[in-house]
């Protein structure tokens, strides 16, 4: 097999869910991956074609694509050396620079007029309105709004929204609010009791009702702003995470990690939306761009072998109409492994897993994601299917636990085990991971060193205080540790550069230079390893890469290719050896 080639074509295959139906729903906006790069493309559903697309982006398009409320314009990101920018894309074709500076940007949410916009930048700790009318950006809200979320909402008269700030010195703290459009007149929703963590996702279409959850529940509720009181749906940690009303207001949606979606009708009567084979996947930070005029819902149908494709579910029906099939590689789908679901046994019961066999017996690799569901989707992965086509048996693995708990590092661990037991795998073990899934490969080589014989860890944090010092680091990643003055031991506990000394695999280190906020603390845990007697290289006990033109994410086929080809080749190296299974006395010295 010509390995670039598989690559190129293996990555240019669509794997985002994020689908977006314009306000009138004729268009369906999506992103789109090729040989140049990723674009945002434009599919008139009156048409079944083509309408229009966005220039090609080399490197640095991301997801979240939203839908002004107007349907003038789709906005998206693009990163820079300095992070996410906001452009938007019209239907007839036109694409503008909404913001770029020296800073990260996060659209907040579009006032439904579709002349103004809030958005949140790194510079700023307050929100920022871009008036389209006037070309002026100013800072929105109380003089007192700190640490603003990247979520929220308006509701459909533009007059109030939603958001979530934390008044208080508890990390853990986040309230719901109702402000104004000009951020006055605020009043809190009391979803929790202060010191829990409270989210508000959508407006009922009559401004009296909205969708809600938080960190106790892990449920979808709707909070009545007249009798200040929320009704919970379904049980209580489910783990549904509201979206938004249908536009009749008679039912939502929630989405789930791994459960189809559910649609809940007011009155408690619970639909499961499930295929005849694969999932149906939502983007959990959709607007009101997942939902017909009609009352329908758009959905990706999505399998561990097949790409997703958009369908649309009509809530009164019950049906679901396929939109249109995005054009795809045969030649790479012929490489493609369907997965088995399997059970993983870990400290009280089961974790799910998805197990990808090789037709030829040889090492194994575990794919972790840091996700805390306790799920996993049964969804097109493009990162397992690129390890599964060059021979190795890939499992993914979910975890029951979150972010920094011991139950997370266990359930991983119990991953390796389970899979290095398989008959095939003959005991040879890596570890793969990407952003926290990569913090936790690094937890895993410190906690757990007897399971693993390599691990690649992509763009993960391996320095927590130093990530945390960076101007341009989102709270929202250590806020579940605390205060690190206060909680000493837990962050040092997780920490990967504290505890190097227990680190024993090895291991690749790789970091793409424009994710500036996680290669500093890969470059400070290099220089922590070879302090430490570490040496560093093909033959060495590690090795290290830090990429120019790239970011935290995805970027184009070509790239990819480079990047997955090494990856293979650093695992046929490193687990070409004895397994530690067969050698106990396993050192990097």
């Amino acid at each position: 097999m010509n390995l670039e080639l598989f690559f190129k074509e293996l990555f240019s295959l669509p794997e985002t869910v994020d689908f977006r139906v314009s306000p009138d729903g004729e268009i369906v906006a999506f992103r789109e991956t090729g040989e140049q790069g990723g674009r945002i493309s434009l599919w008139s559903l009156t048409e079944d074609a083509i309408q229009t697309t966005s220039p090609w982006y080399e490197s640095g398009l991301q997801y979240k694509i939203s839908w002004c409320p107007q349907g003038q314009r789709v906005y998206y990101y693009v990163e820079d050396e300095y992070g996410p920018d906001i452009y938007a894309l019209t239907p007839g074709g036109d694409v503008t620079t909404v913001v770029s500076d020296d800073a990260h940007h996060y659209l907040a949410d579009l006032h439904p007029s579709g002349e103004w916009l809030l958005y949140t930048s790194s510079a700023t700790e307050r929100l920022q309105k871009r008036d389209f009318k006037t070309e002026v950006t100013e800072a929105w809200g109380p003089s007192d709004f700190s640490d603003p979320s990247i979520v929220a909402r308006f509701d459909y008269t533009g007059e109030r929204i939603l958001i979530m700030r934390n008044p208080t010195d508890n990390l853990q703290n986040q309230d719901l609010y109702i402000h104004s459009s000009d951020g006055t007149e605020l009043r809190r929703v009391p979803v929790t009791e202060t010191g829990d963590r409270s989210f508000g996702t959508g407006w009922h279409p009559e401004g009296d009702q909205v969708l809600v959850t938080s960190n106790t529940e892990k449920r979808a509720g709707i909070f009545d702003l007249q009798a200040n009181e929320v009704n919970w749906y379904g049980a209580q940690g489910s783990r549904e995470y509201p979206l938004g009303f249908f536009p009749s207001g008679t039912a939502f949606a929630t989405t789930n990690t791994s459960d189809n979606p559910v649609v809940y009708e007011t009155d408690g009567t619970r639909h499961v939306l499930t295929p005849d084979a694969g999932c149906y996947e939502i983007i959990y930070t959709a607007r009101r761009d997942i939902f017909f005029p009609e009352d329908a819902l758009l959905l990706a149908q999505s399998e561990t072998d097949h790409p997703p494709a958009p369908v649309c579910y009509d809530h009164e029906a019950e049906t679901v109409e396929s939109l249109f099939e995005y054009p795809i590689s045969d030649r790479a789908c012929d490489q493609l492994t369907a997965a088995e679901s399997v059970s993983i046994p870990v400290s009280e019961g089961t974790v799910p897993g998805l197990f990808y066999p090789s037709s030829e017996p040889g090492p194994g690799i575990v794919l972790i994601y840091g996700d805390s569901s306790g799920d996993i989707a049964q969804s097109f992965d493009r990162r397992a299917q690129a390890f599964a086509a060059t021979g190795y048996t890939v499992l993914r693995a979910a975890t029951r636990g979150e972010r920094f708990t011991t139950r997370e590092h266990a359930d991983f661990a119990a991953a390796g085990r389970w899979l290095a037991k398989r008959p095939g795998v003959r005991g040879k073990v890596g570890v793969f991971g990407h952003s926290h899934g990569a913090h936790n490969v690094l937890m895993q080589l410190i906690n757990y060193p007897e399971i693993w014989d390599a691990g690649i860890a992509w763009n993960g944090v391996a320095d927590l205080h130093e990530f945390r010092e960076h101007p341009e680091a989102a709270e929202s990643y250590w806020r579940s540790l605390g205060d690190p003055d206060t909680n000493r031991e837990r962050w040092r506990a997780n920490n990967p550069i504290e505890r190097i000394e227990e680190l024993d695999a090895p291991l690749l280190l790789y970091y793409g230079v424009e994710d500036t906020e996680r290669v500093t603390t890969g470059s400070s845990f290099r220089d922590e390893l070879l302090a430490s007697g570490w040496s560093e290289g093909p033959e060495g006990d590690f090795e290290y890469v830090e990429v120019e033109g790239e970011g935290h994410y995805d970027d184009a086929p070509s790239q990819q290719a480079d990047r997955w080809s090494l990856f293979v080749e650093f695992f046929n190296r490193r687990l070409a050896t004895q397994s530690k299974s067969q050698d106990n006395t396993h050192s990097h010295r």
